[in-house]
């Protein structure tokens, strides 16, 4: 039987150059990681492995293929956040793949309302609450009460993601709470947005984003978006989009700036917060001075 740490020594070993190497059986990684793995991986190097899971960002149904023809390997998806060490769902290893799977161990999901933390029924987007043995007590030296929620007498800590449950128990997310925008008393998401405007601009062959939407807001005004893209595009082209994706008047962009890439974090996922900064260069630059 294979393990990921301490693979049978008559499965897992080889010579390589004259040095006896272990094989691992277990692979895991963002969905940027591991397509990049897929496509640098060459002979047999990746005989070994039995299983592979991502998580941090979506990973594209291609990707689901490509590590059953690469690997010849089954992926599994998971969602999870460090403070929580770091897995909370997974979806099943075998059988149909529903959103990013049901929770791990002693993990509870509750899923309630972004404002007054009442519990919603199933299928019904909330934001989602998460307790168990492998969740954090608090963050070190300062006050953490506001990181958590009472719900039916449970202590949960509050991940600041949206989504729902079906029910199997399987999670589907949404987004996060701070990626979706109040504009005229309805809430925006951001990355619907950006995926309508992906559709017709979809990553480049190296997987690389296209576009990616933002918001920056002040008190007393309305949210501006924006939308930064590799393709050249203004305003009125970005909204045209997405009037034709089926987005109503409020799902509009105030501001259209293309950059040579969207720039990216360490672990392969967008740098929106140096888009917000970039956006809210933009705003202040319009303000006149006192």
């Amino acid at each position: 039987m294979k393990t990921a740490y301490y693979p049978n020594p008559t499965e897992s070993r080889r010579l390589v150059r004259g040095i006896r190497m272990w094989q691992p059986t277990m692979v895991c990684g963002t969905p940027t990681f591991i397509s990049a793995i897929c496509k640098a991986a060459g002979d047999d190097r990746l005989e070994s492995v039995d299983k592979v899971v991502v998580g941090a960002e979506k990973a594209a149904d291609e990707l689901f293929d490509t590590v059953a023809d690469v690997f010849g390997a089954t992926l599994q998806e998971g969602y999870g956040i460090t403070e929580c060490s770091p897995v909370l769902t997974l979806t099943a290893r075998r059988g149909p793949r529903v959103g990013v799977g049901r929770p791990v161990g002693d993990v509870a999901v509750a899923i309630v309302d972004p404002e007054t933390h009442e519990p919603m029924a199933l299928t019904e987007r909330g934001l989602i609450l998460v307790r168990g043995s492998n969740v954090f007590a608090g963050y070190l030296g300062r006050e953490s009460s506001d990181a958590f929620s009472m719900v039916g007498g449970e202590r949960f800590y509050i991940t600041g993601d949206l989504g729902f449950l079906d029910a199997d128990g399987n999670l589907s997310l949404s987004g996060r709470l701070k990626r979706f925008v109040k504009v005229g008393g309805e809430m925006l998401s951001l990355p619907a947005m950006e995926e309508a405007i992906k559709a017709t601009h979809p990553d480049d062959e190296e997987g690389m984003s296209q576009a990616a939407v933002v918001s920056y807001e002040t008190d007393g005004e309305r949210p501006r978006i924006a939308a930064f893209t590799v393709f050249e595009a203004g305003t009125s082209e970005i909204n045209a989009l997405l009037k034709a994706a089926g987005f109503g008047n409020i799902a509009r962009v105030q501001h259209a700036v293309q950059v040579p890439e969207i720039p990216l974090l360490g672990t392969g996922k967008t740098d929106y917060r140096s888009l917000q900064d970039q956006l809210r260069a933009l705003v202040e630059a319009e303000q006149p001075v006192a």
